[in-house]
């Protein structure tokens, strides 16, 4: 069951990322939260439409990572931009934590309820929000943009016909089209920036993947794999809630560098740390892989995840962001899938060998040097000058 979700957010990122193009970021989230709502009643009738309700969570994990973020970044100051942004991602990780330790305790009747309460509450939130203001301008209705920008700017009429002129004067004069936009050095850049981070996202996923399962071997079955579930969810709740502070104080860049520093670091403990164990038969510091695990999950979180949020929403232009959005929503997908997929394959690749452990430390490496060499550093600049 848990695959036919993975595979249903292949198609349902496709589809929201086409009505956000040609209707606007707003309908995508009303149609995301709407599939929502159908899914917490369809998780209520579990005893006969499982598959259902699993198939349709796809489009729920799509609409929260992707166009959540869109939306924000189009239309928040950007001084508080990245915070907001990084909101989305804590709630994410903070549901999956109350999913793992309430479903615990919880029937499945008893969760159904519960999420069935939230999707319905975020539907009215989202139904009350505003378009963005940017994708208006862009899809040329001014009307329905000065109406947005005076939603966003606290019912201030001077404030929204002041940006709405500048909005507009920029992009008549800076309209390209989607041919040309691809063609622009930078543009292609940062096409090449993604996926190699797209590609580190799901390598990252998969060790994310079999550190949980050499936490649960690491400590002697001193942990159930409950316990080390709910460990990683609640490591990457907190990471992401660091990240709100972190991403417009210290950098989007900064935080990726840290976190292609630390991750190599940790592995190359672990690998220390399990050709050990396996040459001797002192069994101690068996805690120790849980506290690399919880280290690697926290940077993975605060590197990773969050500047692939953050990339696609404030580097490219509106005329690709939706391809874009598409491109880092299969990348979430791929990773995921691909750790289901090649688990056979993953044991090989964590043993913490010598040899498998190079090419990991070569991958962050490359990863950092494309990070110096095109990301760019995003934190309060307005959109409009980062080529938007």
């Amino acid at each position: 069951m848990l695959l036919v979700s993975f595979y249903s957010t292949i198609p349902a990122v496709v589809f929201l990322a086409t009505l956000s193009h040609f209707f606007g970021r707003h309908i995508a989230l009303l149609v995301g939260s709407i599939v929502s709502v159908i899914v917490g009643t369809l998780l209520l009738l579990d005893s006969s439409t499982p598959a259902v309700g699993w198939w349709l969570s796809g489009s729920v994990i799509v609409t929260g990572i992707t166009f959540g973020p869109m939306l924000l970044s189009e239309a928040v100051h950007r001084d508080t931009r990245g915070a907001l942004m990084s909101v989305c991602l804590f709630q994410l990780f903070f549901g999956i934590f109350l999913a793992i330790t309430v479903g615990s305790y919880l029937n499945p009747k008893g969760v159904g309820w519960c999420l069935t309460v939230l999707y319905m509450v975020q539907f009215l939130l989202i139904f009350m929000i505003a378009e963005s203001p940017m994708f208006l301008v862009w899809a040329s209705n001014r009307l329905r943009a000065e109406g947005s920008l005076f939603w966003y700017s606290g019912d201030d009429r001077s404030i929204a016909r002041g940006q709405l002129s500048v909005l507009a004067g920029y992009y008549e004069n800076n309209s390209k089209s989607l041919l040309a936009t691809v063609k622009d050095v930078e543009i292609r850049n940062a096409l090449g920036l993604l996926f190699v981070k797209g590609t580190l996202l799901a390598v990252g996923y998969w060790i994310l993947v079999e550190f949980r399962i050499k936490m649960f071997v690491g400590a002697n079955g001193s942990m159930s794999q409950n316990a080390v579930d709910i460990l990683v969810a609640s490591v990457q709740a907190v990471a992401s809630l660091a990240v709100i502070s972190l991403v417009d104080s210290f950098g989007r860049k900064n935080l990726m560098y840290a976190s292609h520093i630390v991750n190599p670091c940790v592995m190359f403990c672990s690998w220390i740390y399990f050709a050990w164990i396996w040459s001797s038969d002192d069994k101690g510091f068996c805690w120790f892989p849980v506290f690399c695990s919880v280290v690697y999950t926290a940077s993975y979180t605060v590197g990773l995840v969050t500047y692939l949020s953050v990339l696609v929403n404030e580097v490219f232009p509106l005329p690709i962001k939706d391809i874009t959005s598409t491109i880092a929503g299969l990348c979430v997908a791929e990773a995921a899938l691909m750790a289901v997929w090649c688990r056979n394959c993953l044991d090989g690749y964590t043993q913490f060998g010598y040899d498998n452990l190079k090419y990991f430390i070569f991958t962050e490496l490359s990863g950092c040097l494309w990070t110096w060499l095109y990301a760019q550093e995003t934190r309060g600049k307005p959109l409009m000058n980062l080529r938007t």
